[in-house]
């Protein structure tokens, strides 16, 4: 058998600070858990916390419920939501033709982000990977709201446009699907399936 070349491991999981116990009403089964909740919210929330050090992981459920809303929904679910809704629905699911003097910004500074990520995915740094995740998330979307292409779609002539903006933030969504596919395979494979691939 190879021997693990890295063994990793985190401090004790804590739930709003304290230890987890059932006498405590502090102890979270995974069954009740799942009878209610995506498992992507939980494997994405503590993905946000993991370095590579022994630190304690808090599971805090103000937080836990404030970061799914703000990064995993608001942020990430949305610009999805917003891209590939408008482009089925106005053009098919097909992209524009690329200009690249359009989302040339947008794509250059994603993509200077992927080797970071790597980078600490491969360092067990899961919580800066999800950092810089999630600002290629809100430059795509600041890029969206900047361009507002539902409103171009009610005007013949800025149509184009609009259909241009879409497939910019369609390739940004189609980044973060194969970047976050490590954190939330489920949720990933179906935004791959909207992107028109079966599987990354």
């Amino acid at each position: 058998l190879k021997r693990p070349a890295h063994v990793h491991i985190h401090g004790p999981l804590t739930v709003n600070g304290e230890k987890m116990s059932k006498s405590r009403s502090t102890f979270i089964n995974a069954r009740p858990y799942l009878d209610v909740l995506d498992t992507n919210y939980l494997r994405f929330y503590y993905a946000s916390l993991l370095g590579n050090g022994p630190e304690d992981i808090d599971l805090s459920l103000k937080e836990f419920r404030e970061r799914t809303n703000a990064e995993l929904v608001n942020n990430l679910g949305n610009l999805a939501n917003r891209a590939l809704t408008l482009l089925a629905k106005e053009f098919g699911g097909q992209l524009a033709p690329a200009k690249p003097e359009l989302g040339r910004p947008l794509v250059e500074g994603a993509l200077a982000k992927v080797k970071g990520i790597i980078d600490a995915f491969t360092t067990f740094e899961s919580r800066a990977a999800v950092k810089q995740v999630l600002e290629i998330g809100y430059s795509a979307n600041q890029f969206l709201a900047a361009a507002e292409p539902w409103k171009k779609l009610k005007v013949p002539e800025t149509r184009e446009a609009a259909h241009q903006s879409l497939s910019e933030a369609a390739e940004i969504v189609f980044l973060l699907t194969a970047l976050l596919e490590p954190i939330v395979p489920e949720l990933t494979q179906k935004l791959a399936k909207q992107l028109g691939r079966a599987s990354l």
